[in-house]
């Protein structure tokens, strides 16, 4: 369902604890393979008002355990827990770019901290895209600190 700013997105109704309640924005992709599921959940001979069914009393898929071990053996794939999708999400949201504060609310975090402490597991390459960033500012830093220095050098390059 579109939100306010324009975007698709799902809410959170529960969790954990008063700050897992929340909005999330989904990504084109996301949004797109839900839709497809709907429209194709509505074709069936006994559609379901769900995007991901179930065989409980629910109506619906309420655990990603099992779904998610059938498909890691369907995949072929060894075996990893469902929660490391959790962890694979905070990483890659932080090497993006993403503040904390930010990752801290899309995880349902009531503080930047537990994001940062438990989610996020800085690589190397994305240490080295940071120091890369702060090179890049150094040479800006001393490229304009001469030119402000000699102006009349600067005017001559020119």
């Amino acid at each position: 369902m579109p939100s306010p700013s324009g975007t698709t997105g799902i809410h959170v109704r529960q969790g954990k604890t008063d700050s897992a309640q929340r909005s999330l924005p989904l990504t084109p992709r996301a949004a797109d393979v839900l839709q497809r599921r709907w429209k194709a959940a509505d074709g069936k001979v006994n559609p379901s008002p769900f995007v991901f069914p179930g065989d409980g009393i629910s109506g619906h898929i309420v655990s990603m355990q099992h779904p998610h071990e059938k498909a890691i053996e369907d995949a072929g794939l060894a075996s990893f827990e469902f929660y490391c999708w959790r962890h694979t999400f905070g990483t890659r949201a932080a090497q993006s770019g993403m503040d904390r504060f930010t990752l801290a609310r899309l995880m349902g975090h009531s503080s930047p901290a537990v994001a940062a402490r438990y989610y996020i597991h800085v690589t190397e390459t994305h240490v080295a895209a940071g120091f890369g960033k702060f090179v890049e500012y150094q040479t800006r830093n001393v490229a304009e600190g001469l030119a402000a220095a000699f102006p009349q050098a600067s005017e001559a390059v020119q």
